[in-house]
């Protein structure tokens, strides 16, 4: 991130060196990435289970790895922490139908 800086780099940057810990050091040092990824195929894998018409060519999720406990438990995660982004066929599904119920989420393989 200080040689994107020192060369003037203006592009997306995705960390995926445990983003939740790097990102805030980073940007203290105005050094943020774009954005992290982590577990990001454990929650598809529970959206693919648990929407209709998700599979893996349908599905797209965006998320990062402070978001996998709260999509496992069923519900969202600490408020400065974003809803994971999801996209099925194209389209962004709004928050409030990526919450499942825990207890009777499908059964896993």
């Amino acid at each position: 991130m200080q040689a994107m800086r020192e060369i003037g780099m203006k592009c997306p940057v995705i960390n995926c060196s445990y983003p939740d810990a790097t990102h805030p050091i980073l940007a203290a040092e105005g050094l943020a990435p774009t954005v992290g990824i982590g577990n990001v195929a454990i929650m598809a894998l529970i959206y693919q289970r648990n929407i209709a018409g998700a599979n893996e060519a349908t599905l797209r999720v965006v998320g990062q790895h402070a978001q996998l406990g709260p999509v496992l438990e069923g519900r969202f995660a600490a408020p400065e922490t974003p809803v994971p982004l999801v996209f099925l066929n194209g389209k962004r599904l709004p928050p409030e139908q990526l919450l499942f119920d825990a207890g009777c989420r499908a059964e896993w393989p």
